[in-house]
């Protein structure tokens, strides 16, 4: 029998056959994908187009109108402005800076509103949808364009739970997306620009706040950190210091009480309950928020900004922040550093000190009490378990005899070397209070000293054999067992 693979120029029927089917199947997928899916698809996205009440492109849209139940006053006018013509301002019924993102939102939305039917061409009565003496309408003043697209909003449809609408130059009464509701009627208050306090937090140097009992200032030292400068001398909280600022820059109007304040006591600015004062690098002029009387809302206050003329009511998110205690501004960790960016740690005990140094970027090596590799993941665990230690409660004015804390001779002193340190940063461990479950820490460059709960100090002695590198044929047994163990 000849064996048809020992000839390469030949092919089985078989073969050939299955290569044929092949072919024809492929064709036949091809053809239904075109035709059907992607066709389909196409159709779908043909019809969509067909039904947008407007054929437009967001970036052509220059000016914009609206006047709908959201605001029964009047129009609101917006226009772009900037530069770049990407910031808006609204020019009626008053002039202020508008929301970009809800003005772009309803420029979007606008783009893509649809109709669900068309209702009536040219119709010679449009009383029986409200659209005969209705002011409400749209407008959109297009680029190159003199005259503005008008699209006349009328009464609520009962049966698609929509609005009438009708466009003069198409002479069409449509029946709007049930959409247009929720994503286009909007009013003053929607489009306009509701953060009172737009700050750059970044540039604050300098926060004093002043509260009806007492005052609180902060300011910026060096690498970025704070100080709280008053009601004590202490260093203060980045973080706590970063979520104050962001609150502030974040706040946003609830309502708008006045457009340009006439009296302050009418909102108990006269005798406020919160005042802010920032003062930004690069400038001699601050930012002032003041918080005035509660509003008729119970969560709401009347506020001014020295960057807006407006009365708003804001929540009573921000007075929060304002009204925290002094001790909520200050550094509660014991000791502060970059964990990636330390490069030296040294564990000293009564009788003895352990070194680890950095070799790369993961790896350490033990540098005394001898020298070898050392075991990274107990480096990593100590310096966790340093920058955990947070006090529960400050000692001020401490005892000039240390030896009252334990620190006189501290169980162990803990000394990490960051990238760019002259000096360690050096913080002690010492004794306990056993009634309040705390333990005495002291910070070599503080004149305060912590009370850290006791078991936050639990992996902060560790010993000599636990840094030492394990070989790797003992560490694939401890693994094993590990596992026999679950």
């Amino acid at each position: 029998m000849k064996q048809w693979f020992n000839d390469p120029t030949e092919v089985p029927m078989n073969l050939k056959s299955t290569l044929a089917l092949f072919l024809v199947l492929a064709a036949l997928g091809g053809y239904v994908y075109y035709t059907e899916i992607r066709g389909h698809e196409d159709r779908d996205e043909a019809d969509r187009k067909k039904d947008r009440v407007f054929d437009l492109k967001e970036e052509d849209v220059e000016k914009l109108e609206l006047f709908t139940l959201a605001d029964e006053k009047a129009a609101v006018r917006v226009e772009r402005s900037g530069a770049d013509k990407k910031e808006w301002k609204i020019t009626a019924p008053l002039a202020t800076e508008g929301d970009k993102g809800a003005i772009g939102g309803v420029i979007s939305s606008l783009a893509y509103l649809t109709s669900q039917r068309i209702v009536e061409e040219n119709p010679k009565d449009l009383a029986p949808y409200g659209l005969k003496d209705t002011q409400h309408h749209i407008s959109l003043w297009m680029k190159g364009k003199k005259d503005p697209i008008v699209l006349t909003i009328g009464d609520k449809s009962t049966i698609g739970n929509s609005y009438y609408a009708y466009r003069k130059d198409t002479a069409k009464v449509l029946i709007l997306d049930t959409s247009y509701e929720q994503s286009v009627q909007k009013g003053l208050f929607d489009l306009r620009e509701k953060k009172i306090f737009p700050i750059d937090d970044e540039k604050a140097k300098r926060i004093e706040i002043t509260r009806v009992s007492d005052s609180i200032v902060l300011e910026k030292a060096a690498q970025g950190s704070w100080r709280l400068r008053q009601p004590t001398e202490v260093e203060g909280s980045k973080s706590a210091v970063e979520d104050l600022l962001r609150e502030l820059k974040n706040a946003a109007a609830t309502k708008f009480a006045q457009e340009e304040m006439t009296e302050e006591k009418a909102f108990g600015f006269d005798k406020p309950q919160a005042k802010v004062k920032v003062e930004f690098e690069g400038s001699t002029v601050p930012a002032e928020l003041t918080i005035g009387s509660k509003g008729t809302h119970e969560n709401d206050l009347f506020a001014h900004s020295s960057l807006n003329k407006s009365v708003v009511m804001i929540n009573e998110s921000v007075f929060n922040a304002l009204t925290k205690l002094a001790v909520d501004f200050r550094e509660k960790n014991a000791v502060v550093f970059d964990h990636y960016e330390v490069t030296k740690v040294s564990v000293v005990y009564p009788d003895s000190t352990i070194t680890c140094i950095k070799s790369g970027d993961y790896d350490w090596k033990l540098d005394a009490p001898e020298k070898g590799e050392a075991e990274g993941s107990r480096v990593d665990d100590l310096l966790y378990a340093a920058d955990a230690l947070e006090a529960k409660e400050f000692i001020d004015e401490p005892d000039k005899e240390m030896g009252r804390y334990g620190l006189d001779k501290p169980r162990m002193t803990l000394r990490i070397w960051q990238k760019g340190d002259k000096e360690p940063r050096v913080v002690m461990i010492g004794g306990e209070d056993p009634a309040k479950s705390l333990t005495y820490v002291k910070n070599l460059a503080v004149p305060y000293i912590f009370m850290v709960e006791t078991g936050a100090t639990e992996d902060m002695f560790p010993k000599l054999d636990e840094f030492k590198k394990k070989p790797e044929s003992e560490t694939k047994a401890d693994s094993v067992e590990e596992e026999g163990e679950e």
